[in-house]
């Protein structure tokens, strides 16, 4: 589990956080959260693929990305009351774990050493997400800058 969320916790200490996520599964094409709900937790996917869809006007969403086993996400729904940003939609039958913000909170009480893990787990894994999006975005070309030169003024 080195590459996942739980990657780098030993013994006690993933049983630990374990024992507090809930188990659901979901099929092809149930969404699992929607674009503008509450957040309330994160999400771990264990088994299965799902995809990660924005609105782009009040009733067309596209795919901005996917989610394999082993990664995250939901992880702002750990820290604070905030709204989904995307919608994510089991692209097959998918496993996840969820880890609630309450929960959270009473492993940030009782095991601060665990909960300081996971979320340097989290931040590694978003920091990744964003280096990717970064590079994609970068390989498109800024709009502003198709079809100009290295090193030419923008505008």
């Amino acid at each position: 589990m080195s590459d996942t969320m739980l990657g780098g916790l030993v013994g006690s200490e993933e049983a630990d956080i374990l024992n507090r996520f809930d188990s659901l599964s979901y099929e092809e094409g149930d969404l699992i959260v929607r674009e503008g709900e509450d957040s309330e937790g994160v999400f771990l996917v264990l088994r299965g693929s799902v995809s990660v869809l924005r609105l782009v006007t009040n009733s067309e969403e596209v795919a901005v990305g996917m989610i394999y086993p082993g990664e995250a996400f939901g992880e702002i729904g750990l820290f604070g009351t905030r709204r989904r940003i995307s919608t994510i939609r089991a692209e097959e039958p998918t496993s996840v774990i969820m880890l609630t913000r309450q929960e959270f909170f009473k492993l940030r009480q009782n095991r601060p050493d665990v909960a300081l893990k996971l979320l340097e787990k989290l931040f590694c894994q978003v920091a990744d997400r964003f280096e990717k999006i970064q590079n994609e975005w970068l390989s498109d070309g800024f709009p502003c800058r198709r079809g100009k030169r290295e090193g030419e003024p923008v505008g």
